[in-house]
């Protein structure tokens, strides 16, 4: 099991940061940033499915190389809370002190450099890929239109800065972290809003993968998704071992579709149990193609060998 097991993660600013984190609170947080941030970290093409769940929130997903973020916005009395339902929110816990301030620090130190060379471009969160961004999607939980916009009037400091993926009317721009809005994100605030127009837009849609029209365009959306038990008829259609060959073929016509209109396709409410159908099906995705692997266990989507997670039965992933 030893020789088995994934590789201890780099020893950089993000590791330390995560084992010294603690949640936000009035009288100060955790380092957002420190030297070396993500040293060795190679970016990944997998979404942390309802990031702000996990211990760690943002950082935990960063760590291991994760390109995608997701957190759950209710507007209440004017600020966004971040959490899965009514229940689980707490004050301290807002978008700000979970995402937008410790990616305003990330991003302001990583481009400290500029003052002093002269750089091509705006460096994103990865020291081994600088133009490589991520994505945050704001998946909305509230009424949709004013949701959104208090979401774009948060983020107005990071499109004074140049740090959002825009369209200018003509051609895509990208930058460090690209918006992407589901939930109760309405298509058409999307289109036209205090920050959306017909010449500039800085948040993308979370396009239907199952129901992808022409509308829905690079110039207006980035991921396009759908549940997989949905899509496949229910937990229970899909095989113990993984996608039948139907339903791969099946599958293919909605990811290759997505890739002719330019989006990332990504699949969530993959089976999670037994975990060696998770794990098949992971595989599966990545055969057809898929633009962005969804994943609650983002440990073991980024850092196993999916090949030794199951030797002889005994589950080591």
């Amino acid at each position: 099991m030893r020789r088995l097991s994934p590789p201890k993660p780099s020893n950089n600013g993000l590791t330390q940061i995560v084992a010294e984190w603690v949640e936000p609170t009035s009288n100060g947080t955790s380092p957002s940033w420190l030297p070396n941030f993500s040293r060795d970290v190679v970016p990944k093409a997998i979404h942390s499915h309802n990031d702000y769940w996990r211990r760690v929130p943002l950082f935990e997903a960063l760590s291991l190389g994760i390109t995608g973020v997701e957190a759950d916005c209710h507007l209440i009395n004017g600020e966004l809370y971040v959490g899965h339902s009514n229940s689980s929110l707490k004050p301290n816990l807002t978008l700000r002190s979970l995402y937008l301030d410790p990616l305003t620090t990330i991003l302001t130190n990583q481009n400290l450099g500029s003052s002093v060379a002269s750089s091509s471009g705006i460096n994103g969160v990865w020291d081994t890929n600088p133009h490589q961004g991520i994505v945050l999607m704001t998946d909305l939980k509230t009424e949709g239109y004013s949701t959104l916009e208090a979401v774009q009037a948060q983020l107005e400091p990071f499109r004074e800065k140049g740090w959002l993926t825009y369209w200018n009317g003509t051609t895509i721009i990208p930058g460090p972290i690209t918006h992407v809005g589901t939930g109760n994100t309405p298509f058409e605030a999307v289109l036209f809003s205090s920050h959306s127009n017909f010449t500039y837009r800085d948040v993308f849609f979370d396009a239907p993968l199952d129901d992808l029209s022409d509308i829905y365009n690079i110039t207006n959306s980035y991921y396009t998704s759908a549940s997989l038990t949905g899509v496949l008829g229910g937990a229970s259609k899909i095989p113990r071992n993984g996608l039948s060959k139907k339903q791969m073929i099946y599958l293919q016509g909605q990811v290759n579709k997505a890739l002719g209109s330019g989006l990332m396709s990504r699949y969530w409410d993959i089976p999670a149990w037994p975990v060696s159908r998770r794990i098949n099906i992971w595989h599966q995705l990545e055969e057809l193609g898929i633009g962005m692997l969804n994943a609650d266990a983002i440990d073991e989507a980024a850092r196993w060998d999916w090949r030794w997670c199951n030797i002889l039965g005994l589950e080591l992933c």
